[in-house]
């Protein structure tokens, strides 16, 4: 047969086939074939399918299906409730050679404007309907009018997607948009799928590509492969492994590779985390997780758990372990380190202020119930102090921490927590180089309250050895209390050489104005165990603090003080240098010093003062006793503005009048001071000098 023949007779043939083909599509019956395909669909997924609109069939010699509105819904599910898919339109390319056989083939699928609605409840019946689908969702001829149909896809495109997920009906709902999606099977007869899709996930773009299936030909044959890998917002997730059972969710088994280079940047941007408008972006740093997920998609399980964030000159975290019930935030058993150069760096991720101070820390977290995590063997270095104990974590309500503490040494400044600062500023004080109106020592920034309500505290906390500025605690123990808003330091003890102090500190932020009560009882204190900077070296005292305040800053708070203040302090010195000289000027005026003494020898100073409405008044009440004289002070300071006004005689008849403010008092004469009682001997005549102001003090308690 010559070729021009030949082509000529292949050409007829095709021409009847493409004939045949068109008569045999003309043959269906749409309305019969949704009818059938509703039935067949309930049966292989349990899904309602609806058909919103018109299903036509274009004839040609590629035949195209179109639907009009395309949407499945689960059983039961009311007029209300939106379908779980639904599909604005649906278009398909059909094989023409497979009509001729009165068999209908799809060879691509196009879904345009797909909107899938997943709750936990309807995610099982989703993925039901796509292993359907994947695996050659297919029924038999019902008649001449409805073919025998397979669907074995070539290709599905999706365009314009939106996947609504609403995770509960108290959480908010996440949103994922894809602009484009494929799923390109390795044939039109099955195997491996490849899968490509773009969109985003709360405003932030992302890709994911890989390959999943083939599906197993037998339930149970072996897992449904999956090997993804996906980018978004600088995260690199990567998942290898199987499902066994794609329609149920059961049988996970996969391999979890995930890391970026900021983890605050993806906990916004997938909206697991806010930023307060015009707040700059804090750097957490680097993260990188790795784990075995199994179990199935209602209850995952973590193990093989090895997770890595941050860096050290913010934070340093490693966990290895494994969470059973992730979901539920639950399930925990992990070694925990965490490491950082200091603690200014994770300080600035808290907004707060913070030394310093080397941190390291190691502890065990497991779970301990519904909403409760326990830190088990906790040790940690901060600076200079070390802590170790156990701690229980209450996440359900209010956040509550409760356990014990326990430390060697635990200095209170290397958590940026040391009041006694404060006092180094008094000492230090000295006027401004250039002018200011507001010259005060006390400072009249807000104290940071607010922190107070979001959590609860009830800790047990024990010091072998406490530095509080230049003074050092022994044997120091509290039971330390946060309640709504009202903060608790109780059962406070702590030795200071052989004597003991006993106390406890309120602070209640409950109300709109804040109050603070602070009790202190200190007996046979000794003062060789403070180091410098202390303005008296040497001796023993006893100490007694009674007063209450209200206010939100330190100033609010000291201009409000109610109570009472006695100390008392025997065989002590006076260093010269103290508060700028002034009391070493004042002493040495009154008895008769060379001024060149340093320390001034002092047998005791005795002060009882009394406070109320934020003044402190001294009514003969301050007795100061040397090798040369006796001195008796009386006077106020008033701690709303920090005026001072104290008179003093001694028994010489030397008066001197201390002025001012705290932080730039001045000695003068000016004014006459409170007279001494007339001396009197141990028979009770007047002229005798062992009269002792101290001990008269004293006797009034």
């Amino acid at each position: 047969m010559r070729p021009a023949t030949l082509i000529k007779f292949i050409l007829v043939a095709g021409l009847l086939l493409a004939v045949a083909a068109i008569a045999a599509a003309k043959s269906v019956n749409t309305e019969r074939y949704k009818t059938v395909m509703i039935e067949r669909v309930r049966a292989a997924t349990g899904l309602t399918m609806i058909f919103a609109g018109p299903v036509k069939l274009r004839l040609g010699l590629s035949p195209r299906l179109s639907v009009t509105g395309l949407g499945l819904s689960v059983p039961g599910a009311s007029s209300d409730d939106p379908p779980l898919l639904f599909v604005d339109r649906v278009e398909a390319r059909v094989g023409l050679l497979p009509l001729l056989f009165h068999q209908f083939r799809t060879e691509r699928l196009v879904l345009i404007r797909p909107t899938l609605h997943l709750t936990p409840t309807t995610a099982p019946a989703a993925a039901g309907a796509i292993a359907a689908a994947t695996g050659g969702l297919s029924f038999d001829r019902v008649g001449d009018e409805v073919p025998a149909t397979r669907f074995a896809l070539g290709e599905v495109e999706l365009k314009d997607a939106l996947l609504l997920w609403q995770p509960g009906p108290d959480r908010a709902e996440t949103q994922i948009t894809l602009s484009t999606g494929r799923i390109r099977p390795e044939s039109i007869e099955g195997g491996p799928m490849a899968l490509q899709a773009k969109g985003q996930w709360s405003g932030t773009d992302f890709e994911l590509a890989g390959i999943v299936g083939p599906a197993p030909a037998r339930k149970g044959q072996r897992p449904f492969p999956v090997r993804l890998k996906g980018t978004i917002s600088g995260a690199v997730v990567v998942a290898r492994g199987g499902i066994g059972d794609p329609v149920s969710g059961e049988g996970l088994d996969l391999e979890l590779d995930a890391r970026g280079d900021e983890l605050h940047d993806l906990l916004v941007r997938t909206g697991l985390a806010t930023l307060p408008e015009g707040s700059p972006a804090p750097v957490i740093g680097p993260y990188k997780v790795s784990a075995r997920l199994t179990g199935s998609t209602r209850a995952p399980a973590l193990s093989n758990v090895d997770l890595l964030i941050g860096k050290h000159d913010t934070v340093l975290i490693k966990a290895r372990g494994e969470v059973t019930a992730p979901l539920d935030l639950s399930g925990f058993d992990l070694a925990i380190t965490a490491e950082a150069d200091s603690l200014t760096g994770p300080g600035h991720l808290l907004g707060l202020d913070l030394p310093a101070s080397l941190v390291r820390l190691t502890t065990r977290l497991t779970d301990d119930g519904p909403g409760r995590w326990r830190l088990a063997g906790l040790k940690a270095q901060v600076g200079d102090s070390d802590l170790g104990g156990d701690l229980l974590l209450r996440l359900t309500g209010r956040p509550r921490l409760t356990g014990r503490l326990n430390a060697v040494s635990l200095a209170l400044a290397d958590f940026g927590l040391d009041p006694a600062r404060l006092l180094d500023t008094a000492a230090t004080a000295s006027p401004p180089a250039v002018a200011v109106a507001d010259n005060r020592i006390l400072p009249n920034t807000p104290l940071a309250l607010d922190p107070l309500g979001a959590f609860d505290l009830d800790l047990g906390l024990t010091a072998a050895r406490l530095p509080f500025g230049t003074l050092v605690l022994t044997d120091a123990a509290a039971l330390l209390r946060l309640s709504d808003n009202h903060l608790t330091l109780s059962d406070l003890s702590a030795r200071l050489g052989d004597g003991t102090m006993t106390g406890q500190v309120s602070l209640d932020a409950s109300e709109r104005i804040p109050s603070l009560a602070l009790r202190l009882n200190g007996k046979n204190l000794d003062l060789t165990r403070i180091g410098s900077g202390f303005p008296l070296e040497g001796g023993h005292a006893d100490l007694a603090v009674d007063v209450r305040g209200r206010g939100a800053t330190p100033r609010q708070i000291a201009a409000s003080l109610d109570g009472t203040i006695q100390a008392a302090v025997t065989e002590t010195g006076l260093l010269a240098s103290t508060a700028g000289g002034v009391p070493a000027r004042l002493l040495t005026a009154l008895d008769g010093g060379t001024g060149d003494e340093d320390p001034i020898d002092l047998r005791c100073v005795v002060a009882r003062i009394g406070l109320k409405a934020g003044i402190a008044r001294a009514d003969r009440a301050i007795a100061i006793e040397t090798a040369r004289a006796a001195i008796l002070g009386s006077g106020t300071l008033d701690l709303r503005n920090e005026g001072l006004d104290l008179a003093f005689t001694a028994r010489n008849g030397s008066q001197i009048r201390l002025r001012g403010d705290l932080a730039t008092p001045l000695v003068g004469t000016d004014s006459p001071a409170p007279r001494l009682p007339a001396p009197r001997t141990a028979a009770g005549r007047s002229g005798g000098i062992d009269a002792s102001p101290c001990r008269t003090l004293l006797s009034r308690h």
